[in-house]
């Protein structure tokens, strides 16, 4: 993990915010800064669809499929939401939603675990860890395009989304989301979660945040008050 060659000194610097990391938001943003990117920028269309003027697809799709996209993608409404469709009106869209987030074992109770990564003060006491707790947390984020009519504006869209998570993947470092990767599924029609007449493919994400939380914010319990009800 990047941010364990950190010493704790530097760790604030590195992660300067409190709480806990926002990735939903953040990849909502950074899709909507990469349609405007794609929108606006007349080189963007062969950047990202190159690949259709290949010899072996050049006569089926080459630069007129390639005009097309864009211009599909250049005027229709393509939401970014937090929650899957409810309806085959809300598509085409690309919707994000927790898949899986749980603290990384290896790294728990960093407090006892760092001498290679923190240095140590007097009484072996991990220098910088008093005042502010860390967690270590894998997440994976499950994002959904989804589109009406045919299944190939859901692989146009796919490609895209793609394009753009590659592009952005040192921002997302730079933001605080460390290692990402992704893996994709094939198209699905037959969906019980989903609306009828979507076409899907889903992109799995995953990688590390680190949650940056001060101590001593939350009132420590100094007693409790166990009260015990006997039976009649």
């Amino acid at each position: 993990m990047k941010f364990l060659n950190y010493p704790a000194e530097q760790l604030e610097k590195k992660i300067p915010f409190f709480g806990i990391y926002p990735m939903d938001f953040i990849l909502e943003t950074v899709f909507e800064m990469g349609l405007e990117w794609f929108r606006t920028t007349p080189q963007a269309p062969n950047l990202v669809y190159g690949n259709l003027l290949r010899p072996i697809l050049k006569d089926r799709y080459g630069q007129s499929k390639i005009d097309e996209i864009y211009e599909w993608v250049k005027t229709t409404d393509i939401r970014i939401t937090q929650s899957w469709p409810t309806s085959a009106a809300q598509a085409p869209s690309i919707s994000i939603n927790l898949a899986n987030a749980q603290e990384v074992e290896q790294h728990a109770a960093l407090d006892d675990f760092a001498e290679q990564i923190d240095f140590l003060g007097e009484d072996n006491k991990v220098v910088g860890r008093e005042e502010i707790g860390y967690a270590a947390i894998q997440e994976e984020l499950l994002l959904g395009i989804h589109t009406v009519g045919t299944p190939d504006k859901t692989k146009y869209l796919h490609m895209l989304v793609i394009y753009l998570l590659n592009s952005y993947v040192d921002l997302l470092d730079e933001e605080g989301f460390f290692n990402m990767s992704f893996r994709a599924t094939d198209l699905s029609r037959l969906n019980e979660y989903l609306p009828q007449g979507l076409f899907s493919r889903f992109v799995s994400i995953s990688g590390e945040t680190f949650a940056r939380i001060p101590k001593n914010e939350v009132p420590i319990i100094g007693d409790f008050d166990v009260r015990v009800k006997l039976g009649e």
